[in-house]
C-alpha cells in the first residue's frame, strides 16, 4: 500500500494510510484542574515536510500514551480529517482527529531524510500581526541571551499562581524577544546546562508552539504545546550561527526578565491616586485597590468569540467575529463581562471584569446563570455583590484612552473583605457537571422592579440615567423589545417556536416589559411569563409553575433590581479582554498568560 502524503487528504473518514514522524505530542488540561485532561494533541511531518496538527480525545488518549512516542515515525490507519477549528498548531487548513478505532505501527526502518523537527519561521511582519491572536501558533528562532530563575506569580486567568520562566531571544533582525514558559515548560527548560554551555558558545533555540502575547509588552508565551530545540542541524540555525559568533556573549542570569508587569508587585493605591494617573504613561502598570461595590450595570455578559473573546455579531444562522484581524464564524460562548462603579473613602470610578475574575466573584458559571434566569434580568449571584469589599489587582483598560473614559480591568480578585480580615475567593465551578445545576433563587432576581439602569446601593438614589461604567464601554447594540436577545441555544429554536414565542411577547402591554410595572401584580405576572417562554421556550406547564414562584414587589426592600434593560444582557457590547481567559478552558495555551 502506497503512503498518503498529507497535502492529498480531503475531509471524511480515511481508511488510507500515512507514513508520519509525531514531531510534537502533548496533553492539554483543564487550566485550573491539571488533572482533568481535555484533549491530547500532536504535530505530524510526513517525508516532504508537509505537516499537519492530530487531536485526541481522552477516550483515547492512554492508548495513544502506551503507543506513541515523541520523535518516532508510524503508520496511522483509520482516522478522520476535518476542517481546522479554533486554533492551528501547524498552517493547514485540515486536522486530524483519532479514535481508538485507529490503527497505530510503529516504522523501525526509516529513511535518512525523514524530516526530524516541524516548525515555520514567523517573520517581525507576522509577530506583529498575531499580537493576541490564537489562529495560529508562532514559531521564532534566536539567540539566548538571558534566562530568568522559575518564578510563581499571580496571574488574572489561573486561579493560584503560576509557575514562570523567561528566556530573552535576539532575532536575526537583531530585536531582543521575551520567551515566557509557564507551569511544567518552565521547569522543563534545563537552564543551568543552557547557561553553562552559553558561556563559550552562542546557543541558538528554535521555539514551536507559542502565541504572540501584548502583556506588559510584546513577547511570546509557551504553554503546553510549546517546545524548543537547541542548536538543532538546520539550515537556519548554521546561517544564524555563523553570525551569532563573531558577535558573541555570555548569556546572564536574570531574575525577573520579560513581562514588565510582573517586574513589579502591584502597588497599593487608594482611588484617587489611579483616577489621575495618565494611562500613557501607566498603562502597563497594576495597582492593588481595596472598593466596595457602589452600583452595577445592567449588561453583565455577552455573546464571544471562541477564538479572541472578542464580540461577536448575527450572521445569517451563526455568528461572526467583529474583530476584523479574526473574523471567526461559528457559535459563539457566552462570557462575563461586569460593569460596575466601586470605590472607596476617597472616590469612585468604574471597573469592568471579564471572564474568571467574575465567576469568581458568582461562584458559577455564565452559561448557568444565563439558563437559570429569564432573560433580561439580573441574577442574584450579581446583585449580591452590591455593599462588598473586595481587594483587586487593576490597571488601564484600553478604552479608557481611545473613548477618554477612565475605566479599569480587574485582572485578579485578590480576596473580599469580612468583618474587617480578608479571605480569598472560592475556586469557582468550571466543570461542565457544575454547568447543570440550577440556581435556588432565581425567584427573587425579578422582585422590585424599578426604572434604573442599574443595580445602586440602598444609600444612593436610584437614577434613570445608565451607569458611568457603560460610558467606557463600545456602544451596545439594542435588541428590539419583543424580541430577547440570542443566544445560540435560541438560534437553534425551529420557526414555530419562535414565532409562538414573538406571539406571547407582542401581546404584553406596552412596548417594553419595563412599561408593566403599573400594572397589577396577575398583569406582571403574565408578562413575566412571557418573556420567560420568550427566552426559552418553555412550555405553558413550565410558565406557569415557574409565575407561581414570583413574588410581588415588596417595598421595605432597599436594594432596587432592574427587571430588564434596553441593550443588556447578551448584547453586543463585550470586547473581553482577560489576557487573552483567555480562557475558554478548550483553547489551548490560552490561559497560559
Amino acid at each position: 500500500m502506497a503512503d498518503l502524503l498529507l497535502p492529498h487528504l480531503m475531509p471524511g473518514n480515511c481508511n488510507d494510510r500515512i507514513c508520519v514522524r509525531v514531531s510534537r505530542f502533548w496533553n492539554f488540561c483543564d487550566p485550573n484542574d491539571e488533572k482533568k485532561l481535555l484533549h491530547s494533541d500532536m504535530v505530524l511531518i510526513d517525508e516532504e515536510g508537509n505537516t499537519i496538527h492530530a487531536q485526541i480525545y481522552p477516550a483515547a488518549s492512554q492508548l495513544f500514551k502506551q503507543s506513541v512516542k515523541e520523535g518516532n515515525v508510524y503508520n496511522f490507519y483509520y482516522f478522520r480529517v476535518k476542517n481546522s477549528e479554533n486554533y492551528k498548531p501547524v498552517a493547514n487548513d485540515h486536522m486530524l482527529y483519532f479514535s481508538k478505532w485507529t490503527k497505530i505501527e510503529e516504522v523501525v526502518d526509516i529513511p535518512p531524510a525523514f524530516p526530524m523537527y516541524a516548525y515555520s519561521i514567523a517573520s517581525m511582519e507576522q509577530l506583529q500581526e498575531r499580537v493576541d491572536s490564537r489562529a495560529l501558533f508562532t514559531d521564532v528562532i534566536g539567540v539566548i541571551t538571558a534566562i530568568s530563575n522559575v518564578g510563581a506569580i499571580q496571574t488574572k486567568m489561573r486561579q493560584g499562581q503560576s509557575l514562570r520562566r523567561a528566556i530573552t531571544i535576539r532575532l536575526p533582525s537583531g530585536d531582543l524577544l521575551d520567551v515566557v514558559l509557564w507551569s511544567e515548560r518552565a521547569t522543563s527548560f534545563l537552564a543551568e546546562e543552557i547557561h553553562g554551555n552559553g558561556q563559550a558558545s552562542p546557543q541558538i533555540v528554535i521555539f514551536v508552539g507559542t502565541l504572540v502575547r501584548s502583556f506588559g509588552g510584546k513577547s511570546l508565551s509557551g504553554g503546553s504545546s510549546c517546545k524548543w530545540y537547541i542548536n538543532p542541524e538546520v539550515p537556519e540555525v548554521k546561517r544564524l550561527m555563523a553570525s551569532a559568533k563573531t558577535m558573541h556573549k555570555p548569556i546572564t542570569w536574570a531574575e525577573n526578565v520579560g513581562c514588565s508587569r510582573s517586574k513589579d508587585a502591584a502597588k497599593e493605591k487608594k482611588v484617587s491616586d489611579i483616577i489621575n494617573m495618565n494611562p500613557f504613561e501607566c498603562k502597563k502598570n497594576e495597582f492593588l485597590v481595596t472598593v466596595t461595590v457602589r452600583k452595577i450595570d445592567g449588561s453583565w455578559w455577552y455573546n464571544a468569540c471562541k477564538k479572541c473573546m472578542q464580540t461577536t455579531k448575527r450572521h445569517g444562522d451563526s455568528y461572526r467575529c467583529t474583530n476584523p484581524k479574526c473574523g471567526y464564524i461559528g457559535m459563539p460562548t457566552q462570557r462575563f463581562k461586569l460593569s460596575v462603579l466601586a470605590g472607596d473613602e476617597t472616590g469612585d470610578t468604574d471597573f469592568i471584569i471579564f471572564g474568571r475574575q467574575a465567576q469568581r466573584l458568582t461562584k458559577k458559571t455564565a452559561d448557568t446563570l444565563i439558563a437559570d434566569n429569564p432573560s433580561g434580568f439580573i441574577p442574584d449571584e450579581i446583585t449580591r455583590l452590591l455593599e462588598k469589599t473586595f481587594i483587586w489587582s487593576v490597571s488601564f483598560t484600553e478604552s479608557t484612552i481611545d473613548s477618554g473614559n477612565v475605566t479599569f480591568q480587574v485582572n485578579a480578585v485578590v480576596g473580599e473583605i469580612n468583618d474587617g480580615s480578608a479571605t480569598i475567593p472560592a475556586t469557582p465551578d468550571g466543570s461542565q457537571a457544575s454547568s447543570l445545576m440550577l440556581s435556588g433563587g432565581v425567584g427573587t432576581s425579578i422582585q422590585n422592579t424599578q426604572k434604573s439602569h442599574a443595580l445602586t446601593l440602598s444609600s444612593l438614589p436610584a437614577t434613570s440615567e445608565p451607569s458611568l461604567a457603560s460610558s467606557a464601554t463600545p456602544a451596545k447594540q439594542t435588541f428590539p423589545a419583543s424580541e430577547p436577545p440570542e443566544t445560540p441555544q435560541s438560534v437553534r429554536s425551529n420557526a414555530h417556536d419562535k414565532d409562538k414565542a414573538l406571539a406571547c411577547t407582542a401581546d404584553a402591554p406596552g412596548d417594553s416589559p419595563t412599561q408593566t410595572q403599573g400594572g397589577s401584580a396577575r398583569d406582571e405576572d403574565k408578562t413575566l411569563a412571557s418573556i420567560a417562554h420568550a427566552a426559552g421556550g418553555s412550555s405553558t406547564k413550565t410558565q406557569k409553575s415557574t409565575t407561581k414562584k414570583r413574588s410581588r414587589p415588596s417595598p421595605n426592600k432597599n436594594i432596587a433590581k432592574k427587571l430588564f434593560i434596553p441593550g443588556q444582557a447578551g448584547d453586543d457590547s463585550g470586547s473581553g479582554n482577560d489576557a487573552a481567559d483567555a480562557p475558554d478552558q478548550t483553547n489551548p495555551s490560552k490561559d497560559d498568560a
